[in-house]
């Protein structure tokens, strides 16, 4: 069992993307010069607030905050969520309130 899964079931995983990381370290701790490699990257808004970026196709969703020292991006902190484990419950629900 990966860490990440002992926190909850639908979490894929947690990277940390920082200029201070040179070396990729398996999926967890990358290089920030690599983060625009992820399917979520260009989605992002120049902002400190987490963002949730959702692609049903794969399915993922990306809770990604971008850490800014001054007005550089120094680190890019995400959590990948399996799309169908988060939204599975809310199926359950609506079917159950419909009558189904």
């Amino acid at each position: 069992m990966s860490v990440p899964k002992s926190y909850h079931d639908a979490i894929i995983q947690i990277q940390l993307f920082a200029e201070s990381i040179k070396v990729r370290h398996e999926y967890t701790l990358v290089p920030l010069s690599e983060v625009d490699k992820e399917w979520w990257y260009d989605k992002l808004a120049e902002d400190v607030s987490v963002q949730w970026v959702v692609d049903s196709q794969i399915p993922e969703i990306a809770a990604v905050r971008r850490i800014y020292t001054g007005r550089e991006q120094t680190a890019v902190l995400c959590v990948t969520l399996d799309y169908n484990k988060i939204f599975q419950p809310f199926e359950k629900i609506i079917s159950a309130e419909s009558g189904a």
